[in-house]
């Protein structure tokens, strides 16, 4: 049995679920209410943990892995913050699930359009983090992550100018700082000039040292039921 083929099977199963184990309303706080809720986000967070360890033992191309680590974000994007709260301890998992998939990324040379594309998907974690933070103020991980990709960006911009001044560059005077209190995507910036598809560059381990896909929102404190 293939991996494509217990990811079809997976994705089938789910389909064919009654809506109530698909859909996550918004959470009410009376326990018997939000019961199907939870069993919503728990069934959402495993089918997502699935694909990612699929993709991550398959070895799917740079675009595939953005692909599927791009549509588990946005899976748990869609579900009301306060259950991903209440699941917190695999949601992080998850989440780290996601960067070992980046950081693995990031590790390879990549062509611009290669990093462009996980460039978006490093911001729509800090997006769904932004999300989370409002829940539990003071943590501040998604910060850490833009500021790791601006300082991504420096360094390619840095290689583009010494590689050749015909190639364009990201704007570093308005980075891509998200509302935090906008729950949907994230405005992921633009390249200021068309892509040389023959470029590529490779970031210094020094940079990606800094990463850390070790989550810790302090989720311990949060309660929503007596």
């Amino acid at each position: 049995m293939t991996a494509a083929s217990v990811h079809d099977s997976a994705l089938r199963m789910y389909a064919d679920l009654p809506d109530s184990f698909k859909q996550t309303p918004q959470m009410t706080y009376d326990l018997k209410k939000d019961l199907f809720g939870f069993q919503a986000a728990n069934i959402t967070a495993s089918l997502q943990l699935l694909r990612i360890v699929l993709f991550t033992a398959d070895g799917a191309s740079i675009q595939d892995r953005c692909r599927v680590a791009s549509e588990v974000i946005s899976a748990f994007i869609s579900i009301p913050v306060a259950y991903l709260v209440a699941i917190s301890t695999p949601l992080l998992h998850h989440l780290g699930g996601i960067g070992t998939i980046l950081g693995d990324v990031l590790e390879e040379p990549l062509r611009e359009d290669d990093y462009n594309q996980v460039r978006t998907v490093m911001l729509s974690m800090a997006q769904l983090l932004d999300n989370l933070e409002l829940i539990h103020h003071g943590a501040r991980v998604s910060e850490k992550l833009r500021t790791q990709v601006s300082k991504i960006d420096e360094y390619m911009n840095t290689q583009r100018r010494i590689e050749g001044p015909q190639q364009g560059t990201y704007d570093l005077n308005q980075p891509p700082m998200s509302n935090p209190n906008h729950h949907g995507p994230a405005d992921n910036g633009q390249i200021s000039d068309e892509i040389n598809e023959n470029w590529s560059f490779t970031i210094p381990s020094d940079l990606l040292s800094d990463l850390n896909w070790n989550f810790d929102l302090g989720f311990d404190s949060c309660r929503f039921y007596s």
